[in-house]
């Protein structure tokens, strides 16, 4: 499916709610940069394939990826890996004839190698609860595949380090897909390179994210 253009020579992002992951995947190959970032090409939604297997009724469910094939692939040996995540805001365990009626949600996550060791994780989420600090902790803050991601990551790397984002502006709007597209966006235009948070000048992927406690 072509992606239309916009004034500026670039390219439209989805921005309707219901938007398929066909199209989705086809704006996410396009913010792939020669030097850029990686970015993952499939929507991500699911942890694993039962999760996947459950939603067999998806029509697009063929174009949503597990969490692991965000974490294992190659990566193309790019220092950060972008990915959007479409996913159920309630856990399908247990649901019985209901799934059919949950709330989707997305959200953009990406990771970058540390420049001694381990791993950073920033997550965007438009709906961040207001009130966010770095007092926060990891396991209480993050939520669904938020928290499979980091877990996956942990089990690979040890250490992850959790920068969450504290901007508000569009909490509350329904319009996730948008803002986490243009999240995915802007960190796909930025350079390809590890983070160390040794320097005395703060790393400009940082600001406007809290460290949250381990």
């Amino acid at each position: 499916m072509a992606t239309p253009r916009n004034r500026n020579g670039g390219f439209k992002l989805p921005t309707h709610p219901c938007t398929l992951a066909t199209e989705i995947n086809c704006a996410l190959q396009r913010l792939q940069q020669p030097q850029g970032p990686y970015v993952h090409p499939r929507t991500i939604s699911f942890k694993d394939g039962q999760g996947k297997a459950f939603w067999d009724n998806l029509p697009d469910r063929a174009d949503r990826d597990l969490v692991g094939n965000f974490t294992r692939i190659s990566h193309q040996d790019r220092q950060c890996w972008i990915g959007f995540f479409s996913v159920p805001e309630r856990n399908w365990v247990g649901s019985g004839n209901e799934w059919d009626k949950f709330v989707w949600h997305c959200f953009a996550a990406m990771v970058v190698l540390d420049e001694t060791k381990g791993k950073h994780l920033f997550i965007y989420d438009n709906d961040t609860k207001y009130g966010t600090t770095a007092d926060l902790r990891v396991k209480t803050m993050l939520w669904g595949l938020q928290k499979s991601l980091w877990e996956e990551l942990k089990k690979r790397s040890g250490s992850v380090t959790v920068w969450y984002s504290t901007d508000t502006r569009h909490r509350g709007t329904n319009k996730c897909l948008q803002h986490a597209l243009r999240q995915a966006q802007k960190w796909s235009l930025e350079p390809d390179r590890k983070l160390s948070t040794s320097d005395e000048k703060p790393d400009s992927r940082t600001i406007g994210y809290v460290q949250l406690d381990a």
